[in-house]
C-alpha cells in the first residue's frame, strides 16, 4: 500500500476546517500523512486544528501542522509539494470535505491505468454552509489530455483531485502570482502526452459560499487569461485564438448579469469567428495560388 499526502491549504475556514479535517480521520485507506499548513488566518483556524491534534497523531502515518505568515495559495501549495513525502498528493481546500471512500477509489483507479495518467478526478456534491446539497458538479468518464483542457472541454472539480507526486516534481514550481492555480496545473501536468482520468463517482464536497473566487467572474476571466499566456507559444495562432474565446465563454456561463455575459458571449463567439475567417482566406488563397500555377 503506497502511501497517500492529504494537504490541507488553511486559510480562514474556522468554520468548516474541523469537517475537513475529519472526513480524512474518517478514509477507509489506512496509509496516509496528513499536512497541513495556515496561511496566516485571521479567524480560529489554528485553534479549531489543534483541537483535533490528538486524534490525527493517533490516526495518521505521519501528522504536520504549519502556522506561518500569509503568502497566498500558490507559495502555500510549493511549499507543501515540497514538504509531503507521499507517491500520490491529495489536495482539499479546508471549506470542503472528502467522502470515506474517496481515496481508497481513486487510489485503485489510477493504478489501474498506464504511466501516461498522472492524476484521477471524480464529481462533487455542491453544499451550502449548512452542508445542504444545492447541486453537484457531475464529471464525465473520460481522458483528460491537453488540448481538452486548454479549450476548456472537460470537467475537472479541483476538491476531487488525486494526483502523482512524481508528476508534480516534474511539473515544478507553480508561479506565484496565480488565481486559478488548478487550471495551470492540469496544463501543466499534462504537456508530453501525459493524461488525467475523470470519473463519474462522487467522491467529495465542494462547499458553496459568498467568498468563492468562481463567483468573481471578473477576476477568474482575468485569471484564466494569464494562466493561457504562460502557455502561447506551446500553441499554433488558431489554437490560442480558440482557447482565448473558450476563456470568454465560460466567463459568460458564470456570469449572472444579463449585460455582463452578453459581453462575454459576444468577444468570445468574435475571436472564434475570427479564426474561422482565417482559415476560409488561407485556404482560398491557396487555392488561387494553385489555379494561377495550373494555367
Amino acid at each position: 500500500m503506497s502511501l497517500v499526502s492529504v494537504v490541507i491549504p488553511s486559510f480562514n475556514h474556522g468554520e468548516y476546517i474541523q469537517e475537513c479535517i475529519l472526513s480524512i480521520i474518517g478514509q477507509t485507506y489506512e496509509k496516509i500523512e496528513l499536512l497541513i499548513i495556515d496561511d496566516g488566518s485571521t479567524d480560529d483556524s489554528v485553534k479549531k486544528i489543534k483541537e483535533l491534534t490528538n486524534l490525527c497523531v493517533d490516526r495518521f502515518i505521519r501528522y504536520e501542522l504549519r502556522v506561518r505568515e500569509n503568502r497566498g495559495l500558490c507559495e502555500t501549495l510549493n511549499e507543501a509539494f515540497e514538504w509531503c513525502n507521499g507517491e500520490y498528493i491529495n489536495l482539499i481546500a479546508s471549506d470542503d470535505k472528502l467522502l470515506p471512500q474517496k481515496i481508497t477509489s481513486q487510489f485503485e483507479l489510477i493504478r489501474s491505468r498506464d504511466e501516461k495518467c498522472v492524476g484521477v478526478f471524480g464529481s462533487a456534491i455542491k453544499v451550502d454552509r449548512n452542508n445542504t446539497p444545492i447541486g453537484i458538479k457531475l464529471a464525465k468518464k473520460s481522458l483528460v489530455y491537453f488540448d481538452d483542457i486548454v479549450l476548456h472541454k472537460h470537467n475537472l472539480p479541483a476538491c476531487t483531485q488525486f494526483i502523482k507526486r512524481s508528476s508534480v516534481v516534474e511539473m515544478g514550481l507553480l508561479p506565484s502570482n496565480l488565481e486559478i492555480e488548478d487550471w495551470y496545473m492540469w496544463l501543466a501536468l499534462t504537456l508530453n502526452g501525459c493524461y488525467l482520468l475523470s470519473s463519474d463517482e462522487v467522491v467529495s464536497h465542494y462547499r458553496i459560499h459568498g467568498s468563492n473566487t468562481s463567483g468573481q467572474v471578473e477576476k477568474m476571466h482575468s485569471a484564466r487569461i494569464k494562466v493561457l499566456l504562460r502557455f502561447q507559444n506551446l500553441l499554433s495562432r488558431n489554437k490560442f485564438c480558440l482557447a482565448k474565446a473558450s476563456c470568454f465563454l465560460a466567463s459568460s456561463i458564470e456570469a449572472n448579469d444579463v449585460k455582463i455575459k452578453i459581453y462575454y458571449l459576444a468577444n468570445g463567439l468574435y475571436i472564434s469567428l475570427s479564426v474561422v475567417f482565417l482559415k476560409k482566406f488561407y485556404s482560398a488563397l491557396i487555392r488561387l495560388l494553385i489555379k494561377r500555377e495550373s494555367y
